[in-house]
């Protein structure tokens, strides 16, 4: 399964809410290993750079203090998101790490969140990314 797989094993849909195609215009199984924004196909991460946070899977659903269901994909690095707001320790998902929200810096969308550690923690920091707001 790939892991842009949604939890149910669909695949996110592409920018324009088509199915992403596995292969080029000549019909070569394509080696792209980048991750994409949903909203506007803005490269964000790679495949190599997901992480295990915790001994988990690298996909893991947690819910907001509202009830919000968030599925998320965690990668050690990305590209093109700007974190805004202070950093928090405020309802974290992940105990000793602060949390900043990040956007896509492009189109503005809200892809996800930067945790940073508190004090020594390893890994320094690593991204969540809403999983259902990414493409391939």
């Amino acid at each position: 399964m790939s892991l842009l797989a949604l939890k149910d094993g669909r695949q996110p849909a592409g920018p324009d809410g088509s199915e992403q195609p596995t292969t080029d215009d000549e019909g070569e199984e394509r080696e792209d290993r980048h991750i994409r924004c949903r909203s506007c196909g803005v490269d964000v991460t790679e495949e190599d750079a997901v992480v295990r946070i915790g001994g988990e899977d690298a996909v893991q659903c947690f819910a907001n203090p509202s009830g919000i269901l968030f599925e998320l994909l965690t990668v050690g690095y990305a590209w093109n998101l700007r974190a805004v707001g202070p950093r928090t320790t405020e309802f974290t998902w992940f105990g000793g790490y602060t949390w900043r929200i990040v956007l896509c810096f492009p189109c503005g969308a809200h892809l996800g969140w930067l945790f940073e550690a508190v004090g020594s923690g390893t890994p320094t920091r690593f991204y969540g990314l809403v999983l259902p707001r990414l493409t391939r």
